[in-house]
């Protein structure tokens, strides 16, 4: 009986000793899986964060990205801006220069058309129209047949005043004369009664007329009925 007790017992203690073993390895085996899972856990999570880093960085360059553009954009308006009102400021600068010259024309076409109109003496010829608008034209009766000379061809006294005056003013400030003096004569009023007696004398008369034209007469085409005296 004793033998078959051992034996009891010996089994007993191999089977408990057995079942610690299996119950050691099932818990290696957990402990394993248990490691396995909180490795693959962590690698999980390491995996998220890279991801999730990887989308910050994403949108840090396109939040970059954006402001660049926004930055470019608002440099664009204001280069815009800045042309824009730059081009309005010379266009305005231009209308002003036109307006300026239109003005200038039709203020110089006003002045112009109020002197021919009201204060035709103040226009000047240049000498060779008047040179030319002197010329006598004369029939063989030696009278003046000209639609340029309408006047009476007679030296007024008030001209023979005018003209014997300057030319006596020129002469005593040393202009040359046309005529040889008699009796050593200095006066240079004689001297001009004595040019205007020979014909000489270089001077044109202007005529102004109530329709706004003039005449121009030569001195020596002109008869005078005053007496020189010397």
């Amino acid at each position: 009986m004793s033998d078959v007790e051992d034996e009891k017992d010996n089994m007993s203690d191999a089977s408990y000793e057995d079942d610690d073993a299996s119950l050691i390895d099932d818990t290696d085996d957990n402990d394993s899986i248990a490691i396995e899972g909180d490795i693959d856990e962590a690698e999980i999570e390491y995996e998220d964060l890279e991801a999730l880093e990887q989308k910050v960085q994403e949108q840090k360059k396109k939040t970059t990205i954006k402001t660049s553009v926004l930055n470019i954009e608002d440099e664009d308006m204001d280069n815009i801006s800045v042309s824009s009102s730059v081009s309005d400021d010379s266009s305005d600068e231009e209308d002003d220069d036109e307006y300026v010259k239109r003005f200038e024309k039709i203020d110089a076409h006003m002045k112009q058309e109020h002197i021919e109109n009201y204060h035709n003496t103040c226009v000047q010829k240049n000498y060779q129209e008047i040179a030319t608008l002197s010329v006598v034209v004369r029939n063989e009766r030696g009278e003046v047949v000209d639609p340029f000379h309408r006047t009476i061809p007679m030296l007024t006294k008030y001209e023979r005043a005018r003209i014997l005056g300057q030319r006596a003013k020129q002469i005593n400030n040393g202009a040359s004369i046309f005529v040889k003096p008699h009796q050593e004569t200095i006066d240079g009023y004689l001297i001009a009664l004595q040019e205007l007696e020979e014909k000489k004398l270089p001077f044109i008369i202007r005529r102004p007329l109530p329709n706004g034209i003039s005449e121009y007469w030569k001195v020596k085409d002109l008869e005078y009925l005053h007496e020189i005296a010397y």
